[in-house]
């Protein structure tokens, strides 16, 4: 094959790009002319590689961000690069006025713009718009849609009128209807009484409309208090008329709404529509015949019984020796009633103990007396009365022993082997039974007789 021949497949061959010509021995060789060895011929010899020194550019390569023509198409970073905005907050949404083509996207853009305050992040075209006179959404207006119309209440009846006023926080004093027709009476705005003052009160656009029926009323019973089943045929005032209508019973003249209501009447004497409201003393039943009632049974003092009265301080209404502010006894009870619960607190002692050191249920009085309305641990009652005798006292106790009061007592309150109820042990150096004789047994009638 000649030179011309092989040149010629050559460029046509080239001409298809991707194609690599492998010419025979015998031929001449075109390697030289694919120098990055990408299987691309350079451009030189009609070839498509637009770059034969590096192997990652030619027309097959897929086009990267990175500024050159990858693909060898003729254009750089193709179909790649984006129109990004700064975005300073953060919001998603970047600085229309600061548009960046980038490629890839950076750190700190946005792909859309639109951020009309791009230093907060609570403003952007998606906020939600709060009444903050800020445009938070950018629509270019502040509080769209948000404040309300308001209107001058100078009267204070709930109804304005005059100019309006756009706010979202209305100051003290405005209102939402200005539906009021004089803004100087609090008497007078939309749904008001109408009265007889030749003035349009309720804003209908009539003056003193119908109020030939309900105006002024008679007062048969002259407390100035009228009967509304009673109206004057006319607004004006007339003799035996006033210009209310909240008599309850205009026969009676003590009966009106400024009267006093009387316990258990049955009556309505204040018109206000309670019969017997005061009748609210509350009684308590009294059992016991104390003075004070149980707590725990009020009643109505309408339907009082005979047995009961005004205070409820009784904590216990079986029993006449309780209520609030008894004297405390030793009775295991609160006899005061006070708010502690406190039994026998402050009694005066029914009985007086004294020490039983030895522990043998013998004293005698050379310790110290504790008196009490309960027995203390350790302690322990001279002679032969105990607390649970039916003897509610110790000197009544005292009085059915007095033989025995003082003899029934321990001798020695050291050792437990000694007091009036042990045998007496010979020759062992005590008086066992305190009979006064160390050698007298206890089974000795004359008890003064030596042991044997």
């Amino acid at each position: 094959m000649s030179r011309l021949s092989i040149l010629t497949l050559w460029l046509a061959l080239g001409s298809m790009s991707c194609i690599v010509v492998s010419p025979d021995d015998n031929d001449v060789r075109l390697d030289e002319y694919d120098a990055d060895g990408d299987s691309y011929y350079s451009t030189e010899v009609g070839g498509g590689d637009c770059d034969d020194e590096d192997a990652t550019i030619n027309p097959g390569a897929d086009e990267v961000c990175d500024g050159f023509d990858n693909d060898c198409s003729g254009g750089v970073d193709e179909m790649l690069t984006t129109i990004e905005f700064p975005d300073a907050d953060g919001d998603g949404f970047g600085d229309s006025n600061a548009p960046t083509i980038v490629c890839p996207r950076t750190e700190g853009y946005a792909e859309l713009g639109g951020d009309c305050n791009d230093d907060d992040a609570t403003i952007n075209p998606e906020a939600v718009e709060a009444c903050d006179e800020l445009d938070n959404d950018c629509d270019g207006v502040a509080d769209d849609s948000l404040g309300g119309t308001w209107f001058n209440d100078l009267d204070g009846d709930g109804y304005g009128a005059g100019a309006p006023t756009t706010s979202c926080d209305p100051d003290t004093g405005l209102v939402a209807d200005n539906r009021d027709c004089d803004d100087a009476s609090d008497t007078t705005f939309p749904g008001a009484d109408e009265l007889c003052d030749n003035k349009d009160n309720d804003c209908d656009g009539a003056a003193d409309e119908d109020l030939g029926d309900t105006a002024w009323f008679l007062d048969l019973d002259g407390d100035s208090y009228g009967d509304p089943t009673e109206p004057s045929p006319s607004c004006g005032e007339e003799t035996g008329y006033v210009n209310n209508g909240d008599d309850c019973d205009d026969t009676d003249f003590t009966i009106h709404p400024t009267s006093t209501d009387i316990a258990c009447s049955g009556v309505d004497e204040n018109c206000d529509g309670d019969l017997d409201e005061t009748d609210g003393d509350t009684v308590y039943p009294d059992e016991d015949d104390d003075g004070f009632g149980d707590e725990n049974r009020p009643a109505s003092a309408c339907d009082e019984p005979t047995w009961t009265i005004t205070n409820g301080d009784d904590c216990n209404d079986n029993d006449d020796t309780v209520y609030l502010g008894a004297t405390e006894l030793c009775d295991e009870q609160d006899n005061d009633c006070d708010v502690d619960g406190e039994v026998d607190e402050g009694a005066p002692p029914d009985f007086t103990y004294y020490p039983d050191v030895d522990g043998d249920g013998y004293a005698n009085e050379s310790g110290t007396p504790v008196d009490s309305c309960s027995q203390p641990a350790d302690h322990v009652l001279l002679g032969s009365c105990q607390p649970d005798s039916s003897l509610l006292t110790q000197a009544a106790c005292e009085a059915v022993s007095a033989n025995m009061w003082q003899a029934n007592v321990d001798c020695d309150d050291a050792v437990e082997a000694v007091n009036p109820s042990e045998v007496e042990i010979c020759d062992d150096g005590l008086d066992n039974d305190c009979s006064g004789l160390e050698n007298d047994p206890s089974t000795d009638d004359g008890r003064d007789d030596p042991c044997p």
